[in-house]
């Protein structure tokens, strides 16, 4: 799973590396981190992404320690079952027999704890769930063909297409899904972060 999922940085011709300095989007992230949010005190966190669960459903990444007030209120926020769902092993397959979680690296989060100075975080890693477990293990190994060996031709360019198909698919009913549910967690987040704020 951290093979396919948590990134690395030892093996630069191999799956999910990372580069070997920050990217343009990591240095402008910390940029805005450190310009807007160097002197806050509470951050809701609401990182997007698509890729593994049901359709159109939702599956937070929430990376808070345990039996902290920044996990509850999170817990709080988008519902118990909804966050502790994942918090020890997830079901990521077609299956849905039990995986570790991968060990990630370079997470957004990371930029946050790190340039936030004395701010407290609430909040994660939202996916959208489009696709299943045996899918994006594909999508991984033809990314790092696409990447390191493919000769542009009509081939590669339907492949790309497909990769942006498969995580951003052109259904109305998976778009509502997600609308609906970003929406939803989105002002959650607001209206906990608002409540939260009246602390200081």
């Amino acid at each position: 799973m951290t093979a396919l999922g948590g990134g690395q940085y030892s093996y630069p011709d191999g799956l999910k590396f990372g580069g070997s300095e920050p990217s343009w989007s990591n240095k402008i992230l910390r940029g805005i981190v450190q310009e807007h949010l160097a002197h806050a005190r509470r951050i809701g966190v609401l990182d997007w992404h698509t890729g593994i669960w049901g359709y159109g459903e939702i599956f937070p990444i929430v990376v808070l320690d345990d039996d902290t007030q920044e996990l509850e209120l999170t817990a709080n926020w988008w519902g118990r079952g909804c966050v502790f769902q994942g918090r020890s092993s997830w079901s990521f397959n077609a299956n849905q027999t039990d995986m570790p979680a991968p060990e990630y690296t370079g997470l957004t989060w990371n930029a946050l704890t790190e340039h936030a100075g004395i701010a407290k975080l609430a909040g994660g890693i939202v996916e959208f769930g489009a696709v299943n477990f045996e899918t994006v293990a594909q999508a991984v190994i033809l990314d790092y063909w696409l990447s390191f060996h493919a000769l542009e031709n009509e081939d590669v360019r339907l492949w790309r297409a497909q990769m942006r198909l498969w995580f951003a698919p052109r259904d109305g009913l998976w778009e509502s899904a997600v609308i609906s549910h970003a929406t939803t967690l989105n002002n959650a987040a607001l209206l906990g972060l608002i409540d939260w704020s009246k602390n200081d």
